[in-house]
């Protein structure tokens, strides 16, 4: 992912202030490429529990809470605001590890673009 953000800050570069015919198409191509990009990483999702096993919570690496499944246990041995908390938990465990997961994916923005306003890319 780190090599497909560069290469969107290059050919951002090369055509926001070009002249040349097209260049305004190639930026909206390469732009909606990335977010396709995006989206699709944005949709994977990972799973985590509360500190005792009880809850299983899944979310996409948007943060956006998929599933949370609650063992049999946790209705046998969990009263009201416990299994509330232990839900909460496994929700808070799973975004925990997605964020993660999305600055590992992602990784840092290309050195040259660090601290640079991105409405200076679209100046012409």
């Amino acid at each position: 992912m780190e090599e497909r953000l560069a290469s969107y800050a290059a050919v951002g570069r090369r055509y926001s202030r070009s002249s040349e015919a097209g260049a305004a198409a190639r930026m909206l191509e390469a732009a909606q490429e990335m977010r396709r990009g995006f989206d699709e990483l944005f949709a994977e999702t990972v799973e985590a529990t509360d500190d005792a096993g009880y809850v299983t919570a899944t979310v996409t690496l948007a943060g956006r809470v998929e599933a949370v499944r609650i063992s049999a246990y946790a209705m046998r041995d969990l009263d009201a605001g416990a299994l509330g908390e232990a839900c909460q938990a496994a929700v808070l465990a799973a975004r925990a590890v997605a964020s993660e997961q999305l600055k590992e994916r992602i990784g840092p923005p290309p050195a040259d673009l660090v601290g640079v306003d991105p409405t200076t890319l679209l100046r012409y």
